[in-house]
């Protein structure tokens, strides 16, 4: 309120009292800030509304596999004549390739021709007596190594049926990782204040409240991409310690697609169309964010620039949840460009080329990366309704107090005061982790 003409009291403006992450950003824009820690995952998370609660401080999900799978051919097998069987031996302990024939499978011959499994041997590497369907075909030769999927099936009238392969679920996990970050403000340094107008009032906060608040975001933005997730981790007094799984280590070492162009420092046409059937392997979906490191993005944007197909394409602003879409895209600086049946949402991530973090004079790896995520929605098992493929868990309280950002204000110079001394002590913490959903089409990419 107006105490004296020309004057405007300003009161206390906690920095988690904004009601969405862009106005924290254009409020904290009032600071001149030459070191912009800028979007990161986290805040694009935010932005999107992704962020969901959990009851555990480890959560889980599982995901199907493919219902179908291919066989690795063992040992060599000449062409048989017309009309003629062949007997096929198949390695099932070849990782990715471990598919067991049932009798009445359909095989698929890497020329197209189809066979009829007719027998299948209880050898540990399966012998199978395979048929042509057509008495007037020859089934080819086959060579050690070579792959052959059974696609389908058929029986005679009036006979049983055999097993279908049954197709295995994969469970995985993350954890919720405890963040805290204090800062603790003297006399002098309480003097330090930053002036901002907020819904048409003013109001103040502290400089050193801010740097501690950014400092806190970006622990939790960093390790959300580069965090490794824990095990058996105690501290100096036995007490268990949790870190969360990152996008790089989920990608990495939970099931995900990694790549590299093929010839590094540089990234061309055939690079893509490569990983793009990479991609269909894995049944990708069309729509991904790819997150850049800056190197990765430079030599994306330089070498691919003149290519014939390489053309822009409209934002499909859809894949940034509820909301005004358009002005999240725009906000997080993102390009949206069409290639090889896919939309990528390119966006050049500061986090990657991080001078005091992951682009040092002695880290240059993570600026010459790119991560691909999922911009749909998938269903998990349990039909529990479609999920977003990353989001922020979070851990719920039993007070139904948010433990995604609290802040404590303590110390004699506190607005509601704690003590007798003169300082002010600002205390964050988040307890909260990254949840991926479907690894299998997220991908790191690097030049």
């Amino acid at each position: 309120m107006a105490t004296t003409p020309g004057n405007i009291d300003s009161t206390f403006l906690s920095t988690v009292s904004f009601t969405n992450t862009l106005e924290q950003r254009e409020i904290l824009k009032s600071i001149l800030d030459i070191y912009d820690e800028e979007a990161t995952v986290l805040d694009i998370m935010d932005m999107t509304g992704a962020a969901v609660p959990s009851a555990q401080t480890e959560f889980f999900h599982t995901t199907n596999n493919f219902l179908y799978a291919v066989a690795s051919v063992k040992a060599d097998v000449s062409q048989a004549g017309a009309g003629t069987q062949q007997s096929v031996t198949y390695d099932v302990s070849d990782s990715g390739h471990e598919s067991k024939p049932v009798v009445g499978d359909l095989a698929l011959y890497p020329n197209g021709m189809v066979g009829y499994v007719s027998s299948v041997s209880s050898a540990t590497d399966p012998v199978c007596v395979i048929k042509p369907v057509n008495s007037s075909d020859n089934l080819p030769a086959l060579t050690d190594g070579d792959l052959m999927s059974f696609f389908s099936n058929a029986y005679a009238e009036g006979t049983g049926v055999n097993q279908m392969r049954k197709s295995n679920l994969t469970k995985r996990s993350n954890k919720l990782q405890i963040f805290k970050t204090k800062t603790s403000v003297t006399d002098i340094a309480y003097g330090s204040k930053v002036e901002v107008e907020f819904k048409g009032k003013p109001y103040y906060f502290l400089k050193q409240q801010h740097d501690a608040y950014v400092k806190h975001r970006m622990d939790i933005a960093f390790a959300m991409l580069f965090g490794r997730a824990s095990a058996s981790l105690t501290d100096a007094d036995s007490n268990s310690i949790n870190t969360t799984s990152g996008l790089r280590d989920t990608i990495a070492n939970s099931g995900g697609i990694t790549g590299a162009t093929g010839s590094g420092g540089a990234i061309t046409l055939a690079d893509l169309k490569s990983l793009s059937r990479t991609m269909d392997a894995n049944r990708c979906p069309s729509e991904y964010f790819m997150y850049a490191g800056a190197d990765f993005d430079n030599e994306f944007d330089e070498d691919l620039a003149t290519a014939a197909p390489f053309v822009s394409g409209g934002i499909q602003y859809n894949a940034f949840g509820s909301g005004n879409g358009k002005a999240k895209a725009l906000e997080l600086g993102i390009d949206s460009i069409k290639l090889f049946g896919r939309t990528f949402h390119k966006k050049r991530f500061a986090a990657l080329s991080h001078p005091k973090v992951s682009s040092t004079s002695a880290i240059t790896q993570f600026a010459d990366e790119a991560y691909l995520v999922p911009a749909n929605q998938i269903k998990i098992d349990g039909g529990s309704g479609l999920q977003r493929r990353m989001q922020v868990r979070y851990l719920e309280m039993q007070d139904g107090v948010n433990s995604r950002f609290r802040e404590k204000i303590l110390g004699g110079l506190a607005p509601t005061p704690t003590s007798a001394t003169d300082t002010l002590d600002i205390v964050y913490t988040s307890i909260e982790g990254l949840q991926t959903l479907g690894n299998e089409h997220f991908v790191k990419y690097e030049i």
